[in-house]
């Protein structure tokens, strides 16, 4: 969606850290 790099860049980094970071907190809490 994004044609430059530079809104990629921060986009993906966000998003990827966003998705994992939700569902892995969670996880490791109740354990």
């Amino acid at each position: 969606m994004f044609p430059a790099p530079a809104g990629m860049s921060p986009t993906e980094d966000r998003d990827l850290t966003a998705l994992p970071n939700v569902p892995r907190t969670r996880g490791d809490e109740p354990k």
